[in-house]
């Protein structure tokens, strides 16, 4: 090897720091980036609840007549708990089961099964002036993972529906 001439490239030492350093940064990163995508989960199921509990209400003021909405299982009955997905309809016959000959207004999306929720109520049902029939009600959401903040949905007799964090679960 002739001196003063340089070679293009990289020597093996400088090849291992640096996959060293790349190795260390997706270990650090990859459960960093699980919790954001599991918390990003919680919060967009809980903007979905309160989105679809408002469009009951709402359809309720413009139908002139109760809406109900609830989680349902497979058979869409109305349940307080194990839900798989929420159910907006008319019930015609206040039976808490979609019927074939019931107005669905919309079916919503299946549940993550990384998010538990728990509802106080099996149904919420919004009468014709947009009042909730029945007892104010909570929705919590919460994930299997500890370190995520779950959300609280909050159904007021008045109507209103709101979501908070809830750092308890």
């Amino acid at each position: 090897m002739l001196f003063g001439v340089k070679h293009k490239g990289f020597t093996l030492i400088e090849l291992l720091i640096g996959v060293s350093i790349v190795a260390i940064l997706i270990t650090v990163g990859i459960p960093s980036f699980i919790s954001v995508m599991q918390q990003n989960r919680v919060d967009n199921l809980s903007m979905m609840l309160v989105k679809d509990l408002r469009t009951t209400r709402s359809q309720s003021i413009s139908l002139r007549q109760p809406v109900t909405a609830c989680f349902v299982n497979n058979a869409d009955t109305c349940v307080q708990n194990n839900g798989v997905r929420m159910l907006i309809f008319v019930d015609d016959n206040g039976n808490g089961v979609f019927n074939n000959t019931e107005h669905l207004i919309k079916q919503g999306e299946d549940l993550s099964s990384s998010i538990i929720v728990t509802n106080s109520e099996t149904r919420y049902v919004f009468r014709s002036d947009g009042l909730l029939n029945g007892n104010s009600g909570t929705i919590t959401l919460c994930s299997n993972r500890s370190d995520i903040t779950g959300q609280q949905i909050s159904v007021l007799a008045s109507g209103l529906v709101q979501s908070q964090d809830k750092n308890d679960c």
